[in-house]
């Protein structure tokens, strides 16, 4: 054989085994990804007294699991096409509404001994737990199916583990931190187009060892049974959602879309619960990344709990478009085989529910619109019903590797050239977000703003503008009705009653998946030259009864010409100083000093006349205010 045939043989021979190669690394990687999960689910006790990472939902893990080879479902324990818990859970009680099995038992031997400290009351030999669990089950098919009119799960009538109409939950020892999980049965039931799963639910035998829910753990069954049901039903509307490709011959599952809209049923569910509150804090300081953003290890990661807080999209769909997006969502995903949500599913919702008039760019373009106007920022009776409670917020800094770096890019010095813009560490993936804010204060009536993404044309850039003022939360936010794009210059006038402006880039092509999208923008030079300190102040009449806190408290806003310490202080006629607040300035930026008719001591004051006297370094200002309770 000569040198020339050996050389290509051993090209052939790679072409050949590469491919195998870089799947069987997939599928070990797949496997070392979810090994922990199982660990703890078949050893609970190794771990026992650890505070351990909460894993809201198992449903990902046995999706992963299903499709490794029998080698590694082996090594994880994992069971297909049977029910593991059906022979030590030898007790069954049928739900007063005939729709659940729920098994138990009540040996002492058991890891799953059921929680027996409800008692029996009704003297019935069933164990209370297992009442309350079947009563909760049934009032979840009454919302789910009934209410909201979704169809009902697979039956599983026609397998050998299966008893028909009533859907089987199962009360194991799951141990600390994990709620339960729906584990799909084998084989799939092909239906035409659709490729349905029937299942089966774990819960688990008791949950008042869990973090928040130490004094109300039936809250966390009600949200568990919503959230694993609701993927009991998603397993009829399409069981390939979660596949990365339209075959499932990927190894890697990614069930986003399950897992945050499963969120937000237990939610509508059981409003009063809250439970998703617990993963905001996973969501919104990650806003760059992709919604599609999702990991099974490790534990405790932001990457394995973010779709769980990402729950507020479907969330935001429900609240600004009505509820039957999300199952108009769900039948638009079973007709086409693998994940389709981004790529057309909820584009074609968004159609029927809105007759044609909202497509995909400008829902999600709103969507960051309501992710800005959260906690502190909130403006009540706009955005998020509950985004007073949505903690944190999109934060203004954000840690790295031990240092702070611009999170909110800040601007209020003018003009910005593109050079001095390329600079960031959180550029968006597609469908993630930035957020540009712009002080109004040292411009004069316009803002002009140019916007380059420097990947080229190929990225599908949508970028929103909004304007407020953040001294009057309760003004209306300005929404520019138009979505500008790549290369677009455009103006924003008329901002003389706004604080700020708000420029949102975002990436729209259902097409892109993690990539790390760079742009430049810039901003004219039509700032105001400051040749002096500005103070403006008002109203000279404070109403402490009034709803309205434009009218009950003082505002006084300073624009400095250099750097400067602002003191504001309050003195009664008497000259008895009463109440005082300092702020550092920087140099052509502007500060709001406000006073709500209050001491010190957080007391109100009497009525009658008051002097305020405002120092910027050296130069002071003084004029009266009049308060009347």
């Amino acid at each position: 054989m000569t040198f020339r045939s050996i050389v290509l043989a051993v090209a052939l021979l790679a072409v050949v085994l590469l491919p195998a190669v870089c799947f069987a690394d997939e599928m070990a990687d797949a496997y070392q990804s979810i090994k922990p999960f199982f660990d703890r689910l078949n050893n609970p006790s190794v771990s026992a007294g650890d505070r351990l990472p909460i894993i809201k939902c198992g449903t990902p893990y046995f999706l992963q699991a299903r499709v490794l080879s029998p080698e590694y479902r082996q090594a994880l324990g994992y069971t297909a096409g049977t029910r593991p818990y059906m022979q030590e859970l030898s007790k069954q009680f049928d739900s007063p509404g005939g729709h659940f099995r729920i098994h138990y038992t009540d040996s002492l031997e058991s890891r799953h001994l059921i929680d027996t400290t409800y008692g029996d009351h009704n003297s019935n030999g069933v164990p209370d737990y297992a009442e309350i669990v079947a009563r909760i089950a049934d009032s979840v098919w009454v919302h789910h199916i009934g209410t909201l009119g979704y169809h009902e799960p697979p039956n599983d009538g026609e397998t050998p583990y299966g008893d028909g109409p009533r859907y089987d939950i199962f009360l194991i020892g799951l141990g600390e931190g994990l709620y339960g999980f729906t584990q799909p049965d084998e084989p799939a039931i092909v239906d035409g187009t659709h490729v349905r799963l029937t299942s089966w639910m774990a819960l688990g035998n008791h949950y008042e060892n869990f973090q928040g829910y130490e004094q109300r753990p039936i809250e966390a069954v009600q949200v568990t049974v919503a959230h694993e049901f609701f993927h009991a039903i998603q397993f009829w509307y399409d069981a390939k959602e979660p596949c990365t490709d339209a075959n499932c011959t990927d190894v890697k599952q990614n069930p986003y879309w399950m897992e945050m809209s499963a969120v937000w049923m237990e939610e509508e569910t059981y409003d009063n619960v809250n439970d998703y509150y617990g993963y905001l804090p996973y969501y919104f300081p990650y806003v760059q990344h992709s919604l599609r953003s999702f990991a099974t290890s490790p534990p405790g990661d932001w990457k394995t709990l973010y779709c769980y807080g990402a729950g507020v999209f479907p969330i935001y769909l429900s609240q600004r478009f009505g509820k039957e997006i999300i199952k108009k969502a769900w039948e638009y995903c079973g007709e086409v085989s693998g994940s389709n949500f981004l790529e057309s599913a909820i584009q074609a919702a968004l159609h029927d529910v809105t007759g044609g008039q909202v497509d995909l760019p400008y829902a999600w373009t709103d969507y960051g619109r309501w992710l800005y106007f959260t906690e502190t920022r909130t403006r009540p009776g706009q955005f998020f019903e509950e985004a007073a409670n949505y903690k944190p917020m999109i934060p203004m800094n954000f840690e790295l590797a031990g240092e702070m770096y611009p999170y909110i890019r800040l601007y209020s010095s003018y003009p910005i050239k593109p050079n001095q813009t390329g600079g960031y560490n959180f550029f968006p993936d597609g469908f993630g977000f930035n957020y540009l804010d712009f002080k109004t204060a040292s411009l004069d009536s316009v803002l002009t703003f140019g916007f380059d993404g420097t990947s080229g044309n190929y990225f599908d850039w949508r970028l929103s503008v909004i304007a407020f003022d953040q001294n009057y939360p309760t003004t209306p936010v300005w929404v520019d009705a138009e979505l500008h794009g790549d290369k677009d210059t455009f103006e924003v006038k008329n901002f003389n009653s706004y604080s700020d402006i708000i420029v949102i880039p975002t990436l729209v092509n259902p097409d892109l998946k993690f990539l790390n999208n760079q742009y430049r923008f810039s901003v004219d030079d039509t700032s105001i030259v400051i040749t002096e300190n500005r103070i403006a102040y008002g109203p000279s009449k404070i109403i402490l009864s009034d709803p309205q806190e434009s009218n009950r408290s003082l505002l006084v806003t300073v624009r400095v010409v250099e750097d400067a310490t602002v003191d504001m202080k309050v003195y009664t006629a008497a000259a008895e100083r009463i109440f005082s607040v300092q702020k550092h300035v920087d140099k052509n930026d502007e500060v709001p000093l406000r006073w709500f008719g209050k001491n010190d001591h957080g007391e109100e004051v009497s009525s009658g006349v008051y002097i305020v006297q405002i120092r910027v370094n050296n130069d002071d200002k003084t004029f009266k205010v009049l308060v009347i309770r």
